[in-house]
């Protein structure tokens, strides 16, 4: 709806977590906003539930801070070493152009992380 877009959305499209739940609420899918940390987001992926998190698109691509760079990727499974320990994640990021996910480790989501709340859905996101 014209309304969501006005008031949640950027002229270029940007949203933040609140627009994000309407946009979603929109579409009849039921989301919480919850603090962003690796563990919760482990948590939640585990949980079978869908993560939309906030990074710094920059950080997470290059390596590198670059202002503006405020990107929301969706976080499709965990990886974890054979004592439970979460090594990374695959991320479903439309501003790559690779297909399907992508393998990001523990240390890269965590050091582009916004610090921005994160979109959870009460089932998985396909």
């Amino acid at each position: 709806p014209q309304a969501i877009n006005n008031r949640f959305c950027s002229k270029d499209g940007g949203t933040n977590a609140l627009g994000r739940q309407m946009i979603l609420a929109s579409h009849d899918i039921d989301s919480t906003i919850e603090k962003c940390t690796v563990d919760t987001i482990a948590q939640r992926v585990t949980e079978g539930r869908g993560v939309i998190i906030s990074v710094d698109a920059s950080k997470l691509w290059y390596g590198k801070h670059n202002r503006n760079a405020g990107h929301a990727v969706t976080v499709t499974s965990v990886k974890r070493d054979s004592s439970g320990k979460v090594l990374g994640f695959f991320i479903c990021d439309s501003g790559r152009h690779e297909t399907g996910a992508t393998y990001y480790t523990k240390k890269e989501i965590k050091r582009s992380l916004t610090g921005r709340p994160m979109n959870v859905t009460t089932n998985i996101i396909r």
